[in-house]
């Protein structure tokens, strides 16, 4: 292109410049309407005739062309994309041009030119995968399409093995309900072919890996799909040594989750001390991440040495306990150790990562030992905030879990002296009157509240079923005094099932069926004048 022709491009550009900037116009008494949008792409599409070739490479030329995407009508944006997809595969190896590539996409309003857009990236994926600016693209398409496009994407690093998994689901879905058949699916129905595309994905990790394109979740999931079907623990190992300080960038998605922690369960105890000084020096970042969350808990989970635990994760944790305790990423942190891979707390993906490779975990210290050791790290200190804010997070315990979880971490690690602050103020408090019915003005004791009353039945049971308190059962004997104490207030509200949880087992109910059975009489008297309170006619029931 010669001096004069360069002009002729720059003039151009000063004459849509005019134009982008009056689609840009932000300020609301001189913001224009979309018909006046619409005929301004129009004036700007008339300039460009047939030079989009001289735009797309040049810095404002791209963004003239990006807000001609983004502000155009359907049509418009059709003869955009139809204008530059020819060029597609250059535009993504671009500095500027990427941007565009990735807003080609976002905006094509016809599905036929955004399976185009997937068809000419997939076929040479491999390639453009490793590309600093294409990667972004292809990172781009991957996030904006469905599960079934997704897959169609990864499964193009398999080579022309691509072609034959596509004959395999489509057989699959001829005789059975449409799925999506998974690359672990494939090589059980071709199994002859396992060696020859785990190598070749075993190749294709290591080089994605080793460009430090493991934030990007499409490489994610092929070393998901690695993880998953690969036989051979020494090839994971050569994988977890590129990995071990790169865990952070994985943590964009449930399948590289899945990556970490298979690869922190398998490092011996000097790589994991790498993986530590790798996490954020601003920690409380990942406390409140969907993703990097659920790694710290793996991480203490499996950590054999608990003081490292502590020193770098626990003790932020309890310093940012005023201030992050109603996130919920923050509080699974703790429900992690009150309640390890629950069910009701974590969702199946996230149990399936905390597994991940446990048969082969470098851990020497049992799981709950090491629990134990966690839990007794964090309850004191979490007493001592809850007993600053009792009577605030017992109004709706179950909105926050951490309060239940103390409780009962309290019960499990034995009701001592060292744990009875927090416990005796708990049940002070539920001594106390207050209006916990919604169709009701009424006030009751605390101990029938809805909520607490079923949390004192768990705590009952807890301890009943642990070998190390049944015997002495410290807190059932307290929780019965206070019952004795109150017992007409009790009986006029749902603690009377509190009273049922003591009687109908033997290890407790020593602690009040004498009282009960003394007081027949006056419980006849008090069900007799409450005949909706059908928990008292279980307990007369009960009483001989």
């Amino acid at each position: 292109m010669n001096r004069r022709q360069k002009q002729k491009v720059s003039d151009l550009i000063k004459k849509l410049r005019i134009n982008y900037n009056k689609l840009l116009i932000k300020k609301r008494e001189s913001k224009i309407t979309n018909e006046e949008k619409h005929a301004i792409v129009t004036e700007c599409l008339e300039l460009i005739g047939t030079k989009y070739s001289e735009l797309i490479y040049k810095h404002d030329g791209c963004r003239v062309l990006q807000s001609l995407l983004k502000y155009g009508n359907r049509v418009q944006r059709a003869k955009v994309v139809d204008n530059i997809k020819e060029h597609y595969l250059h535009l993504m190896t671009t500095k500027y041009s990427h941007y565009l590539a990735s807003k080609a996409y976002y905006y094509a309003p016809e599905p036929e030119q955004k399976l185009y857009f997937r068809q000419i990236v997939t076929r040479d994926i491999h390639k453009y995968i490793i590309h600093a600016y294409a990667s972004e693209v292809i990172e781009y398409i991957y996030n904006l399409s469905s599960d079934q496009e997704r897959r169609e994407m990864v499964f193009a690093f398999y080579g022309n093995y691509f072609l034959l998994l596509k004959e395999v689901e489509a057989d699959s879905n001829a005789t059975a309900q449409r799925h999506m058949i998974s690359l672990k699916e494939f090589l059980t129905k071709k199994p002859n072919l396992s060696e020859t595309i785990l190598h070749k994905l075993e190749k294709q990790a290591t080089k994605l890996v080793e460009k430090g394109l493991t934030r990007h979740t499409i490489v994610q999931a092929i070393l998901y799909d690695f993880y998953q079907n690969s036989t051979d623990i020494e090839r994971i190992k050569n994988i977890n040594d590129l990995l071990k300080e790169k865990l952070p960038a994985l943590l964009a998605s449930n399948q590289g989750l899945y990556v970490a922690c298979a690869c922190f369960t398998m490092l011996d105890a000097k790589d994991r001390k790498a993986v530590m000084k790798t996490l954020k020096e601003d920690i409380k970042e990942m406390f409140t991440n969907r993703m990097a969350h659920l790694f710290l808990i793996h991480i203490i989970s499996t950590l054999d040495d608990t003081t490292l635990s502590k020193k770098k994760i626990i003790s932020e944790l309890l310093k940012a306990l005023d201030e992050l305790i109603n996130d919920k990423c923050f509080q699974n942190i703790f429900m992690g150790i009150f309640t390890p891979k629950s069910k009701t707390i974590f969702l199946p993906e996230e149990i399936e990562a905390f597994e991940a490779f446990k048969d082969k975990t470098s851990s020497k210290k049992p799981d709950q030992v090491r629990r134990l050791e966690l839990l007794k790290m964090i309850l004191k200190p979490m007493e001592t905030f809850f007993e600053e804010h009792l009577t605030f997070y017992m109004q709706d315990i179950n909105k926050n879990p951490l309060l239940k979880g103390v409780v009962k971490g309290i019960i499990e690690v034995g009701f001592t002296d060292e744990h009875h602050d927090l416990v005796d103020e708990f049940l002070r408090q539920l001594q106390k009157k207050g209006q916990y019915e919604k169709d009701s003005e009424e006030k009751g004791i605390l101990l029938g509240h809805p909520d607490l009353h079923r949390l004192l039945k768990d705590l009952v049971k807890q301890e009943r079923e642990q070998e190390a308190t049944v015997e002495e059962l410290p807190f059932s004997k307290v929780l019965a005094s206070v019952i004795q104490k109150n017992l007409d207030d009790v009986l006029k509200t749902r603690a009377v099932f509190i009273i049922l949880e003591f009687i109908e087992h033997q290890e407790t109910a020593k602690l009040l069926l004498p009282l009960i059975q003394a007081k027949k009489k006056e419980i006849a008297a008090v069900a007799k004048s409450l005949p909706q309170a059908k928990g008292l006619q279980i307990l007369l029931s009960k009483v001989k």
